[in-house]
């Protein structure tokens, strides 16, 4: 069977991205990009033994991120112009409290771990078309897969709830992979 844990993901978010660059002609951008991804929510299940029906898992999560980007711009098709990127960085990724919920052990039998903060190396690559929608504004549309290193909690008291008390137990800290892929719609501005 598969390892004692939590398995799951973090589901669908927005991220909000700012960048400034500079373009080395004829074919090359190079970007400092930050972005923010405040609304990350971790659902899954966890497997323990001895713990009967369903175990579901739930944390929030965030992540800031600073990565230097490189893209290279391929030829004109027409008004579009295809283009890959890839880039590195570092992301401050945050984890909130972790609540493992046992409901067939009780009515309200859980166990809540703490959360906690970590930096990570972080990449990203991606490719995408860019629109010129005017002589200074350009539209980019892109697939992105970005690792934003892993998200961690920290060793220290948990609380456990069930039906014959409440109590703390130290727990190790726990860390998961943080990655995301989707698509990217931006606009760029020219000076």
């Amino acid at each position: 069977g598969s390892p004692l844990g939590a398995r799951g993901d973090f589901g669908a978010t927005a991220a909000l991205e700012a960048g400034i660059g500079r373009r080395l002609p004829p074919d090359v951008r190079l970007e400092l990009l930050g972005a923010w991804r405040p609304d990350m929510d971790f659902k899954g299940d966890a497997n323990f033994l001895r713990t009967p029906g369903a175990q579901p898992v739930g944390a929030a999560a965030s992540s800031l991120s600073a990565l230097a980007v490189a893209y290279y711009d391929f030829g004109h098709l027409g008004r579009a112009r295809p283009f890959l990127g890839a880039g590195a960085g570092v992301a401050r990724n945050r984890l909130g409290p972790v609540r493992y919920r046992f409901p067939a052990l009780a009515p309200g039998a859980q166990t809540t771990a703490p959360g906690g903060a970590h930096s990570a190396f972080a990449w990203m690559a991606g490719a995408g078309v860019a629109w010129r929608l005017s002589p200074r504004t350009t539209l980019d549309v892109a697939y992105r897969h970005t690792d934003l290193g892993r998200v961690r909690s920290r060793e220290a008291e948990a609380l456990v709830v069930r039906a014959s008390g409440t109590r703390t137990i130290t727990v190790a800290a726990t860390e998961a992979k943080q990655a995301t892929d989707g698509i990217s719609l931006g606009l760029r501005w020219g000076f």
